[in-house]
């Protein structure tokens, strides 16, 4: 859909022009997709030891995340795209399901 949307309404940009920029981008919101969400559904519906090896797998994804966002305000660097979007869209899984401390 936001690949559809980059496409089709050029001024929005939600992938960067640089085709090096662009691939990272993609990386990012493939790792959400297929690494990130999958764990933290996983969180949100399983129970005891499998809870548990969940959480403790979405956590490292997380840590991933983060360490790439170091000294940056987006993934993508000084602007949105769309593997923040991927990544915003599953905060909200992740407080509702206890994944971050605090």
């Amino acid at each position: 859909m936001l690949e559809y949307i980059d496409e089709t309404w050029k001024q929005l940009a939600l992938l960067p022009q640089d085709t090096y920029d662009r691939a990272k981008a993609h990386f990012w919101a493939k790792f959400v997709d297929a690494k990130c969400v999958p764990t933290i559904m996983s969180v949100i519906t399983q129970k005891g030891e499998d809870q548990q090896r969940a959480t403790k797998e979405a956590q490292q994804n997380l840590k991933i995340l983060e360490g790439e966002l170091e000294r940056k305000l987006f993934l993508g660097g000084d602007t949105i795209n769309i593997a923040d979007i991927a990544a915003g869209s599953m905060w909200y899984c992740v407080k509702s399901g206890g994944i971050t401390q605090g």
